[in-house]
């Protein structure tokens, strides 16, 4: 774990074990199954990604806010490398909310810079 990850980490005050909330896109899973295409994956957008992201950190109080322009940029970097993540929904409902932080952060690539006042920026971990 790099040690940025490590610095917003530790201000985690309690693991929040939620299995319903956090960036999980049940809309997407709602509609899938209406459609009868939903197969037990979920399928999550850059778009769903990054909202989990900043859900969690928000929802965990490890930020105070996230700026605006590093959403973006993250945004921006997922599209180009067509990052789209999938995990099974049994998997992402027995996460706990901290779980599903990590893994949108790594499957994403993205690492959380804390600032002054708990603001916080997403940058790419592997930035060309």
């Amino acid at each position: 774990m790099s040690k940025s990850s490590q610095e917003w980490r530790s201000k985690l005050k309690k693991p929040v074990d939620n299995n319903t909330g956090g960036g999980a896109d049940q809309g997407t899973v709602a509609a899938g199954a209406a459609a009868g295409e939903y197969d037990g994956i979920l399928r999550l957008s850059a778009e769903t990604v990054v909202r989990g992201i900043i859900f969690h950190m928000l929802e965990e109080g490890l930020a105070r806010e996230v700026v605006p322009g590093s959403v973006e940029k993250t945004l921006r970097r997922m599209r180009r490398r067509d990052l789209r993540p999938t995990i099974r929904h049994t998997t992402w409902l027995a996460m706990t909310n901290h779980d599903r932080l990590e893994w949108l952060l790594a499957e994403s690539r993205t690492v959380p810079l804390i600032h002054e006042d708990d603001v916080v920026s997403l940058d790419g971990r592997d930035e060309d």
